[in-house]
Formats: C-alpha cells, structure tokens, sequence
C-alpha cells in the first residue's frame, strides 16, 4: 500500500486548502494521501461557525485519483463534529468523529464529541481512525486492536512546543498494538498556534518509516508492507495474554 502524508500550512480560506492539496498530490495515482486535521479551516472558530452543513461536498473537488483521508467540520442535526472521512472515487463516508476533545483549543465549547468507535476497509485492509488528542488515550486504540486492525491514521493539529510528546505517544501505540500507525499532522502558523509538522509512519516495531521535518507543505511518500504485521505478533504473542478478567 503506497501512503503520502501532506502536512499543511493550513490557510483562511477553505477552497485555497483544497487548491493546495489538488496541487501537491497531482503526480500521485493510487495511492492512501493523509491530510491533517480540520485541513479546510484548522481552528478557526469565526470560520467554523459561518459553514453550513454543505460543507464537506467541497471534498468532491479532489481528485478521483487516490484516496484522500484527514478530518474536517461536520455538521449534523446533532451539532458540529471533528470527523474522520474517506473520499474513494466519488463516495465520501465519515467513519469516525473525534471522541476527546482538546480542551486547550476549546473545541469543547465548540464541538461535540464522537459517540462510537468504527472499523473499516481500505484496499482489503482492516484500518481505523483517530484525531490527534485521541493518541492520549491507549484505551482508544486497543480496541482497534482487540478487533485486529493492521493500519490506524491519525491526522493531527498538533503544537510544536509538544512534538516530542506527539512523535512518542504515536511510537508506542505502534509497538503496543503491533500494527501501523500513520499520522499526519499540520506545520507552520494558523489561528495563533503554531503547528510542528513531523508527520510518519510507524511500523509494528517502532520504526519510523519516513521522518519528517517541521517544513511546511512537504509531502512524502511511504510504501508499507503489512506482513510485517504477522512478523511481530509471531515473535511476541501479547492478544492472548491480555488479562481481561483483571483490567477488562
């Protein structure tokens, strides 16, 4: 499976992101591109509020070409959600929204939270989903890997004050769960905040597939092979030996 992380300089303008990605990724065909989260509008919340729910038909402006993956605003009869979407062709679902609200950010006061935890299926594939704060929360992701998913992408707003937290915590859910993780988080200055890029990809050992740096608009490219997948669990065997009747 061929992965391209985009991590952007998020802009003001909704349409100038899409303009953006359509621009960086027009050389790629068939491959899994992973955006950063809330990619349209990043944080800001004036800009948030003025969208509509029409708003992820502008995910229809990217191309047909590859996957694209990331989280932008949705809204619902429920209210306003951080969600996970998938644009395959022409169908765009929303498998996941965000379950932990980043308080520091205010998307409380803001947003609702996700309600479920979802699974799905890319190019036969078990994958699944979180957004950035979610990464602090190992109970999240060993769900995921109690239903055996091989590949977990996390798009990401994250501060560059606290990159090293970030790139450690996505490193060891990585090796605690044996499987992929794949994040990809936003670089430079939006909305007062400065974000620290270094997105990657890791694989069931912890090895950083890629390696970043904090440049904005960079994208690189990562073929993985998920048969390194069986080749950790072979050699440490740890679903069996979960203690379900002590800590659940």
């Amino acid at each position: 499976m061929k992965i391209s992380l985009l991590q952007l300089k998020i802009k003001s303008k909704p349409e100038e992101n899409i303009d953006k990605v359509i621009n960086k990724t027009k050389n790629l065909n068939g491959h899994i591109v992973l955006l950063p989260e809330m990619f349209t509008t990043g944080f800001d919340y004036p800009l948030i509020n003025s969208l509509d729910e029409k708003h992820p038909e502008i995910l229809k402006n990217l191309p047909d070409s590859n996957v694209y993956m990331g989280s932008i605003l949705r809204k619902t009869s429920k209210g306003k959600f951080n969600s996970f979407f998938i644009k395959n062709g022409r169908n765009i679902t929303f498998p996941y929204d965000k379950l932990h609200l980043f308080p520091l950010m205010q998307e409380e006061k803001h947003l609702m939270p996700g309600e479920r935890l979802n699974t799905f299926t890319l190019k036969n594939i078990l994958c699944a989903a979180g957004i950035c704060f979610d990464i602090r929360f190992p109970e999240m992701f060993r769900y995921y890997f109690k239903k055996n998913a091989s590949i977990i992408f996390i798009p990401s707003e994250w501060p560059s004050k606290r990159i090293k937290q970030l790139i450690r915590l996505v490193r060891a859910r990585a090796v605690e769960n044996q499987c992929f993780y794949v994040m990809c988080n936003a670089a430079g200055k939006t909305t007062g905040h400065h974000f620290g890029g270094m997105s990657a990809v890791f694989d069931p050992l912890g090895n950083n597939l890629n390696k970043m740096t904090a440049k904005c608009d960079e994208i690189i490219s990562t073929e993985i092979d998920t048969n390194k997948i069986s080749i950790a669990k072979n050699n440490i065997e740890t679903l069996n030996h979960l203690r379900n009747d002590i800590y659940g």
